[in-house]
């Protein structure tokens, strides 16, 4: 492969990750010089440039996560049920996985990697360094005598995660994008753990679980907030 044809490929995946201001060029993307370099080398095997290929992709997922920590999420992407029951977007290049409709929502995973479904239904997982992994639940609360609303939806979850992993914070509620929203973070033996719910229209609600590698929590939770607040 000529080294032109390598380096406009990975171009245009850059283009994604750019900093958006100069505040934050420091920490989006962060220095790629040494990608750019190697991918304008030339190479004699195609099998090298393959190397070189993926070698920049790890570069650019941890690009990606640099970004996200500052606060820089691209969401431009648009994912929309045959159902016709929401609407959500998420981050440029992710894969979208399987969907599971019902009446009034569903269940989606997404994520920066094909095993983001296994990630999340394992309950140990081991994510590869840089991946993030989201299972998107949109619905109507759980019916319960105790408490309500967003609440009656933090606590299903609250039940099940803090059985599964005693690392887990206190929940948040605040306001987010304007609504009624809740947050918890946890941990297990090999990955960073994240929920976010949001309440939606029409008494509905939208919570977002999401796994990382460990030490990637900040990148995580903008990611999944982002999604979060784009769920329409």
């Amino acid at each position: 492969m000529s080294k032109g044809l390598l380096l406009l490929v990975m171009l245009v995946g850059l283009a994604a990750v750019f900093p958006v201001s100069a505040q934050d060029a420091a920490t989006c993307p962060g220095d790629l010089t040494a990608v750019i370099e190697s991918l304008n080398a030339d190479y004699e095997t195609p099998e090298d440039a393959l190397r070189a290929l993926i070698t920049a992709r790890e570069a650019l997922q941890a690009a990606e996560l640099n970004c996200a920590r500052a606060g820089v999420v691209l969401v431009e992407e648009e994912y929309a049920p045959a159902e016709g029951t929401f609407t959500l977007n998420y981050p440029n290049g992710w894969e979208v996985g399987i969907f599971s409709p019902s009446e009034t929502g569903g269940v989606l995973f997404l994520g920066n990697t094909p095993r983001a479904q296994d990630y999340l239904q394992v309950e140990q997982p081991t994510p590869e360094e840089g991946a993030v992994a989201l299972q998107v639940l949109i619905g109507t609360p759980t019916d319960r005598q105790d408490v309500g609303g967003l609440q009656s939806v933090v606590a299903d979850f609250e039940l099940l995660l803090r059985g599964l992993y005693p690392d887990s914070s206190t929940t948040e509620f605040f306001t987010l994008d304007g609504r009624e929203a809740a947050r918890m973070s946890y941990r297990g033996t090999a990955f960073d753990g994240f929920l976010v719910a949001l309440t939606m229209d029409n008494g509905r609600f939208v919570a977002i679980r999401g796994v990382t590698s460990t030490g990637n929590l900040d990148a995580l939770q903008a990611i999944a907030q982002a999604v979060a607040v784009s769920t329409r």
